[in-house]
């Protein structure tokens, strides 16, 4: 009788500790998903490294911009600095005073949604810090949960600890993905080659940044980008290229459901519990990017969200949207050229009434 009962016992343990070979290093490396982990490692890792510049700007009785997003605001590791904000031919020269009195915190990492963007400013403002204004990317990739990255991102982005700590609020599946892939190793690390979003590219771009935490923007001004309405052929046809291959491995089946959107509205109560203006924005892209997104969401299911959102007292910003940006400059369909962002910087402070 008693080995009829120890056998199941003896079977799980076995099939638990075969799990935990996902656990060392070596197998995680060669035989699993997990390098895709380090794109999200600021989050996982609860980073607050940037308490350097923090304090530095408040010395400095400078104002604080915390931007949260997707690779689309990586440029903001890298400026607007007051050589860009001088060079500047979009923004006033009222205007370039004002931003050179703001220093912008960056959290982003490629491929993000609002799920890391909710993350990383929990743990920022459970630290401690009180922002004079919260910038949070938001369009429609910010909420698919069909998207290349999201099972990565859940599993990958959020830690423990911070899942036990907001687990009230937190939607009930995402909670359960975290606390199941941590019991379950290999639910977590799956086994296989490394997807495309942990593929080299990904990993430079994103370590090019987050290499520089502690030290203040230093990009320098840079060369144009590509004008809407003044492209070569090749480079039309080059974004067509792009926006397809992105439209097949990001939009397909595309899906804003009620956990992905709860997000912003968690993170809009934070900021008011907070006292702390907060900017929903919509990057700028270009033409050919914005027809796709159209094009995924016929019924337009992110407007929904987005009037909801107003509903409730949340500030949006479409930098698409007709007279708001002069800056039309972009590095690819997606991602505003490095000349955009001060005025995308001013462009946000202003809507938050600063």
């Amino acid at each position: 009788m008693m080995k009829k009962v120890y056998f199941p016992v003896l079977v799980a343990l076995l099939v638990f500790a075969i799990d935990k070979v996902a656990l060392i290093p070596a197998f995680r490396q060669c035989c699993t998903t997990a390098p895709s982990a380090s794109m999200y490692r600021l989050s996982l890792n609860s980073d607050f490294r940037q308490d350097e510049l923090i304090a530095q700007a408040r010395k400095e009785n400078k104002r604080i911009m915390m931007t949260f997003g997707s690779s689309r605001s990586l440029g903001y590791f890298a400026g607007p600095t007051i050589e860009q904000i001088d060079r500047s031919q979009y923004i006033t020269p009222a205007q370039k005073q004002k931003l050179k009195s703001w220093d912008v915190i960056n959290s982003a990492a490629p491929g993000a949604s609002i799920v890391t963007e909710y993350v990383r400013m929990i743990q920022w403002l459970d630290h401690g810090v009180k922002p004079d204004l919260l910038a949070i990317e938001f369009s429609r990739f910010s909420l698919n949960a069909n998207s290349l990255w999201h099972d990565e991102e859940i599993k990958n982005g959020i830690p423990l600890d911070f899942v036990l700590k907001n687990i009230w609020s937190m939607p009930r599946a995402h909670s359960a993905t975290v606390v199941g892939s941590r019991v379950f190793a290999l639910s977590r690390y799956r086994i296989g080659a490394p997807k495309a979003v942990s593929a080299p590219m990904w990993e430079t771009l994103f370590n090019q940044f987050t290499d520089r935490l502690t030290q203040r923007a230093h990009g320098s001004p840079a060369g144009a980008g590509v004008r809407v309405g003044r492209e070569e052929p090749i480079a039309l046809a080059t974004y067509n290229h792009i926006a397809s291959e992105m439209n097949r491995t990001m939009f397909q089946g595309y899906r804003p459901d009620a956990d992905m959107t709860k997000y912003a509205f968690l993170m809009a109560e934070r900021a008011k519990r907070d006292g702390i203006p907060i900017v929903f924005w919509n990057p700028a892209a270009h033409p050919i990017w914005n027809a796709v997104e159209e094009k995924a969401d016929p019924r337009d299911r992110f407007a929904r969200v987005v009037r909801d959102l107003k509903a409730s007292g949340g500030i949006y910003l479409d930098l698409n949207r007709a007279g708001v940006m002069k800056c039309d400059e972009f590095s690819d369909p997606v991602h505003s050229h490095q000349n955009c962002f001060p005025e995308m910087a001013i462009a946000t402070i202003e809507a938050g009434g600063l």
